[in-house]
């Protein structure tokens, strides 16, 4: 899985999904009902899928953590400052375990990723690819619940640099993520996923 054809395809497949009409009451529907398969909906659910989507967020009803924030500002197309430091991008968060950390870590740099590509601001990607590096080296694939976040910066940066352990790294996140067969906040991930790394992502 070398190329970016590749990996859009492979994940468009694992996904299963396409994504409903820009702003259509379809979309509208899932962004205000989505539920995993333990009927649970986590702080940035809402905003995740309104970006793909391409509708409006709901609005939080309780204070939002650092990647229900990233996940408000793309959904709403607002700019955001360049996380500081040259590691994680959420290293306030640290305080629970390490699989409730590296997921919010990722769909956090999932969400920046959105942001440098919708506002075409290269510090933003570059501040990405440091944060995808000092995963692949710190973190391993599987300290993460299952849910692929961020899997194409990973693909990116190993396509882009020639960096093949990120690569590895997204085939590893990949593999875990279709394991059991992925779940149904995984697919969404999946298909954002291959949309960012399409020349024409979804929405």
């Amino acid at each position: 899985m070398e190329s970016r054809d590749r990996w859009i395809e492979t994940l468009r497949s694992a996904s299963g999904l396409v994504p409903p009409e820009s702003g259509s009451d379809e979309a509208r529907r899932l962004v205000a009902v989505f539920r995993d398969e333990l009927g649970a909906r986590r702080p940035y659910d809402g905003a995740f899928l309104a970006a793909v989507c391409g509708v409006t967020p709901p609005e939080p009803d309780a204070p939002e953590p650092g990647e229900a924030k990233l996940w408000r500002a793309a959904a709403e197309g607002v700019a955001v400052g360049t996380p500081p430091g040259d590691g994680a991008l959420l290293p306030e968060q640290r305080g629970v375990s390490i699989e409730a950390w590296s997921e919010a870590e990722l769909c956090a740099l999932h969400a920046l990723w959105r942001l440098a590509r919708a506002q075409r601001r290269d510090v933003l990607r570059e501040r990405c690819f440091v944060a995808a590096a000092w995963h692949v080296a710190e973190l391993q694939p599987d300290n993460a619940t299952n849910t692929p976040w961020a899997l194409h910066v990973f693909v990116e940066h190993g396509l882009g640099l020639d960096e093949p352990a990120s690569l590895v790294h997204a085939e590893m996140m990949l593999h875990n993520a279709m394991t059991g067969g992925p779940d149904a906040r995984s697919r969404w991930v999946l298909l954002d996923a291959a949309c960012e790394l399409a020349t024409d992502p979804c929405h």
